[in-house]
């Protein structure tokens, strides 16, 4: 383990046998969506999850390292590739309108 890590939660958790396993298959998990992110990213059908899992893995960066804002300007990065109108479309969502391009327009 590097130097930057959280050290009142990474010593904790280190002696655990049930962290120590998760840590395996974590630590691939990412190498693999570090390696594969971009052309993830790029393809429709897999863009969502490829963002999710960024998600994931910028929240574990920032949880266990400790590395500044890294985790939370990667984040709002990943906002570059939501399709236009995304804030538009959940706003209205979130004020209880209508999503739907036919519906009437309120009078």
């Amino acid at each position: 383990i590097g130097y930057a890590r959280f050290p009142a939660l990474t010593d904790a958790l280190l002696g655990q046998v049930w962290f120590r396993a998760l840590l395996m298959p974590a630590t691939w998990i990412a190498l693999v969506w570090e390696l594969f992110f971009g052309p993830l990213v790029l393809y429709r059908r897999t863009r969502n999850a490829t963002l999710i899992l960024g998600l994931l893995v910028h929240l574990g960066i920032w949880v266990g390292l400790v590395v500044g804002i890294f985790s939370w300007i990667s984040v709002w990065t990943y906002l570059a590739f939501l399709p236009a109108g995304w804030a538009g479309r959940l706003e209205d969502r979130l004020r209880g309108g209508s999503t739907s391009p036919e519906a009437p327009a309120p009078s």
